[in-house]
């Protein structure tokens, strides 16, 4: 892969150039970082788009000046798109600035920003500032100045078990900015999803399993956190006799793509239990004996079910438990 060309892309409105923009950049080139600033780059007739394009996947950093001008700006919230995509995908790219605009007016426009780190105009001079970017340039992070947490951990329910209220919310505000920006991205799609199951918001839930199986149809744990969303924590024993069907096709072509998964077994022998054997119908095959001895030979991830005990409502509610040993 060819190096990238630019060490930072600043990202910034016309109107802070004076008195900030332009002595930043100038101070961090006369330092030695290779500087994308527009007045060092673009030329009388260039194409704009095109240039801030390849300046953005040619710097290995945004810097990125955050204003009130900035948030209402055209270009540059282009730009700050651009670099929020490679945050994605990539992973640590913005290095914010705030200028004159405070931390709530920026959590305001995107809750995103507001979770990463940011140097202040109004708490640091441009000489702190310029030398904390030179000390993250060049690998001398303090632990102050460290990267953000990657917020895109989200795979399974388990992930989320282990959070506090704040830290799911914080990840529903990132994948949700995720979503907007990379609706194609079936990970992104099933780690929210997996978040408003956690949260219970069931309608929510089964739109983005929805779109998470289109877009991944060979995951089977999509297929089996669909079924798991359909249920939307009732007692199996209530459902229709379409909804139960549903959820166990979703379950059985969970099994189809991951045959050494215990839990897609588990989920669909508490379904048959629960559903068809309480309510006096013929139990689909293959039958509840063998779930019990295809149990034994697979792998089964006791934290998810401690995950999954959460939103299952059963007759008995320690057949989770006695299944899972």
């Amino acid at each position: 892969m060819t190096a990238p060309a630019y060490d930072v892309f600043i990202s910034h409105s016309n109107a802070d150039k004076p008195g900030f923009v332009e002595l930043l950049a100038d101070r961090l080139r006369r330092a030695g970082v290779r500087v994308w600033y527009d007045d060092y780059v673009l030329g009388l007739g260039d194409s704009i788009s095109s240039a801030i394009a390849r300046g953005l996947a040619e710097s290995r950093y945004g810097v990125v000046v955050l204003s009130r001008s900035f948030l209402r700006g055209g270009w540059s919230r282009h730009e700050l798109r651009g670099l929020l995509q490679r945050e994605i995908h990539v992973g640590k790219t913005i290095l914010p600035i705030l200028h004159d605009i405070s931390p709530d007016e920026v959590r305001e426009f995107d809750p995103s920003l507001a979770d990463m780190h940011a140097l202040d105009t109004s708490r640091h001079d441009l000489d702190q500032i310029v030398a904390d970017l030179l000390r993250f340039l060049r690998g001398e992070r303090t632990p102050g100045h460290a990267s953000p947490p990657d917020l895109l951990d989200v795979h399974r329910l388990a992930d989320l078990a282990k959070l506090g209220p704040a830290e799911v919310l914080k990840r529903l505000e990132r994948y949700g900015t995720a979503a907007r920006l990379t609706p194609g991205s079936g990970e992104v799609q099933l780690g929210l999803a997996l978040i408003y199951l956690h949260l219970r918001r069931f309608p929510e839930a089964i739109e983005r399993f929805a779109a998470a199986v289109q877009l991944l149809p060979a995951s089977g744990r999509a297929h089996l956190y669909q079924a798991l969303a359909l249920l939307k924590a009732r007692r199996p024993k209530g459902l229709a006799l379409s909804e139960a069907r549903r959820i166990l096709q979703a379950v059985e072509t969970a099994a189809s793509l991951e045959p050494r998964e215990g839990l897609c077994d588990l989920f669909a022998l508490i379904i048959k239990q629960e559903y068809f054997r309480m309510n006096g119908l013929r139990v689909p095959p293959p039958a509840i004996d063998e779930h019990l001895r295809s149990l034994a030979r697979k792998r089964i991830d006791r934290d998810e079910v401690a995950a999954f005990r959460d939103l299952f409502v059963l007759y008995d509610p320690r057949l989770l438990d006695v299944l899972a040993r």
